[in-house]
């Protein structure tokens, strides 16, 4: 499975914060205990979008195509459960394109975050160093032109997956619950669906993700 790989990366460097943190210099302090929100954007780089079908018969056809730059909205909630660690809830809308096609088709994702994050007192501000992992339920929307394709196939426009990523990142505070964040990691999405005629099709989509968020105190 294309998911096993990320995920044991991503709960690896989430145990390496944690642990790094428990013998952290005399000016870090613990998170923030606040509930906080975020809201950020950013856009999926590079990666490819695999389609496979699998006919009931035995037969498969597959294909690939080159993603085009991902406009990507995410609005998360966290809540600190003990000292350097977190978890939370985030809905996230991407907006993904293949090279040499017109319409854009749409991703849905509902998912928890798990977090590793220090906080460090500067001062006037506080940074936190952090690794988030967001895995989760995903539905991917195809464009409505393409739905006569789709057809072929036995494919709907709306079908549901997965999702996880790995997102290092930096937090910049300027106040009790309030900052700045910035991530920059790698998410995979896939999803599938079988018809009644035992048809089976799945999506796969790999892309880099930067972005940029507003935090503030719930």
């Amino acid at each position: 499975m294309r998911f096993v790989p990320p995920l044991l990366a991503g709960l690896a460097l989430a145990t390496a914060i944690t642990t790094v943190a428990g013998t952290a210099r005399a000016d870090d302090v613990p998170l923030d205990p606040s509930t906080r929100g975020l809201f950020a954007v950013g856009v999926g780089f590079g990666g490819e979008s695999d389609l496979e079908v699998d006919g009931a018969s035995g037969g498969s056809l597959s294909g690939s195509a080159a993603l085009e730059a991902t406009p990507t909205f995410t609005l998360r909630g966290e809540v600190p459960v003990f000292s350097y660690f977190m978890v939370g809830g985030q809905v996230v809308f991407a907006r993904w394109g293949v090279e040499d096609a017109d319409d854009r088709n749409s991703w849905l994702d509902l998912g928890a975050t798990l977090t590793g994050a220090v906080d460090i007192d500067l001062g006037e501000v506080a940074l936190e160093p952090r690794l988030t992992v967001p895995l989760g339920l995903s539905l991917n929307i195809f464009h409505e032109n393409a739905a006569d394709g789709l057809d072929l196939f036995g494919i709907g426009r709306t079908n549901a997956g997965l999702h996880i990523g790995v997102l290092p990142g930096l937090g910049v505070y300027f106040s009790k619950g309030f900052g700045l964040l910035v991530e920059a990691g790698y998410l995979h999405r896939r999803a599938f669906a079988k018809d009644d005629a035992d048809n089976r099709w799945q999506l796969r989509q790999g892309q880099g993700l930067v972005q940029l968020g507003f935090v503030f105190a719930l």
